[in-house]
């Protein structure tokens, strides 16, 4: 099937894209280089990325700006660094089969919770405990508020990875699968399959997506499953992550950090079409006839 009408429209407020068929695919572009052996992503705080790593590297950063930088000592494999709801740091040390924290920003570090074998991704609940993807033997543990030894909360698919708590559930990237796990009960139910998933995000809307390191893409996803493709023709991508204005960062390649803009819904409110902008969606929506229609906002103006 081809796109039977594809119109950007630039209103007082707002640009709109009005899409028929199949929603658009955003264009790329390159972000930041030099960040081998990359893994899962995250956003700071302070709109940095915080980028993990498959083997023995610092924490590194990426500004809004591109820049590189690294900070504190050498670590075993810290595929995920989150910022916790104290504002500390947490590193899941893979090789070390440990969670770290760090309140100076990853100068130092210390140990917060132990038996966590072949850790990846990490994902805080809203009680404060700590969500541990466990990538050797298929399971997700669950570190106490405060820390301390890490227990079995749930069995998922093989080589759990990316983790993201949504609406009393979390989300894992399980290989060939994206997994929903109830908090409380544990329950867990395929979302999706994928090749192979690996990185888990949410936009300011609060939607999933999921990169699939073996199709090259990163895809939209509802929790009833529907996937729609936002960004293709990559490298083994990895890591997600949104920043505030809704812009997705993709993790892939030869250390590479590649930009889709305006992919997702940015933080906080859009603002309310006008009346002209309401006369060109409804335009979109008489032309679209039969076909799916996506209106996706592209981004406020001046």
């Amino acid at each position: 099937m081809f796109l039977k009408m594809r119109a950007l429209f630039i209103g007082a407020t707002a640009a709109f894209l009005i899409t028929t068929g199949f929603a658009n695919v955003a264009a790329a572009q390159t972000f930041a280089t030099g960040l081998t052996s990359h893994s899962l992503l995250q956003r700071d705080n302070n709109g940095d990325l915080l980028v993990g790593a498959q083997n023995s590297m610092p924490i590194r950063i990426v500004t809004p700006g591109g820049v590189v930088s690294t900070r504190g000592a050498t670590l075993s494999a810290p595929n995920d660094i989150v910022r916790g709801p104290d504002g500390a740091l947490y590193i899941s040390e893979q090789s070390g089969s440990r969670i770290l924290r760090s309140t100076d920003n990853g100068v130092t570090t210390s140990v917060y919770a132990t038996g966590t074998i072949a850790t990846f991704g990490m994902a805080f609940g809203p009680g404060g405990q700590l969500y541990v993807a466990n990538n050797f033997n298929g399971t997700i543990l669950v570190v106490p508020p405060g820390g301390g030894a890490a227990s079995l909360f749930a069995t998922v698919g093989s080589s759990p990875r990316g983790l993201v708590y949504s609406g009393n559930s979390l989300y894992v990237a399980s290989s060939g699968e994206l997994e929903a796990v109830t908090v409380p009960g544990a329950v867990v139910s395929r979302v999706a399959f994928f090749g192979q998933a690996y990185g888990v995000t949410l936009d300011g809307a609060g939607a999933l997506y999921v990169s699939d390191r073996v199709a090259g893409t990163v895809e939209r996803v509802t929790p009833a499953g529907v996937k729609t493709p936002v960004a293709s023709g990559l490298t083994q991508p990895q890591g997600v992550a949104f920043n505030t204005a809704g812009d997705l960062f993709v993790s892939s390649g030869a250390g590479i950090i590649t930009r889709f803009n305006a992919v997702g819904a940015p933080v906080g409110p859009r603002p309310v079409p006008t009346l002209s902008e309401w006369a060109m969606i409804l335009f979109g929506l008489m032309l679209a006839g039969g076909a799916t229609l996506y209106i996706q906002y592209r981004r406020t103006v001046a």
